[in-house]
């Protein structure tokens, strides 16, 4: 019997320490969500996530600055929205779509504001697969000028598609 209780209170003794480290993760989840969720909206530059099909899942307020739509627009929304040439979304589709790409794409096209006015902006684009396994391209865009061209393309280490 006396074992008995030894086995009881060992097994109550790891399950508190499971517990707490049950806890303990759930809250280190938590505060690297805030975390990256306050870095994702903090950034300038528009981010878009997109499902292969060209529907946005998720933008951060750079999107809201740069295209002109609020976040309940944007999100459920098509991409092709954004392209002032429908033209324009297809032919990057087979660059960005690819199952089996991890690398970037950069190019450079013109977009559409919300107000119907254009601009020319450059793009990164690159797929990833989440824990359930589902695609999601991330685009990164930012308006250029001519004058930011040269030294932007050097710094991101490319040329432009």
């Amino acid at each position: 019997m006396g074992g008995s209780i030894a086995l009881l209170l060992v097994l109550i003794f790891l399950l508190y320490k499971s517990m707490r480290r049950g806890q303990e993760a759930r809250r280190k989840a938590e505060e690297n969500e805030a975390t990256l969720s306050s870095i994702f909206d903090g950034i300038s530059d528009a981010i878009i996530c997109a499902a292969p099909d060209g529907k946005i899942i998720n933008a951060n307020r750079g999107s809201e600055a740069l295209f002109g739509y609020t976040l309940d627009e944007l999100i459920s929304s098509d991409a092709d929205r954004l392209y002032k040439q429908a033209a324009d979304a297809s032919s990057y589709q087979d660059l960005q779509y690819s199952e089996d790409s991890h690398n970037a794409a950069i190019y450079e096209t013109d977009y559409r504001r919300a107000n119907g006015s254009s601009f020319r902006g450059e793009t990164l684009a690159t797929v990833i697969a989440d824990p359930q396994g589902n695609l999601w391209v991330i685009y990164g865009l930012s308006g250029i000028s001519p004058n930011e061209k040269i030294p932007r393309k050097t710094a991101a280490g490319g040329q432009c598609v």
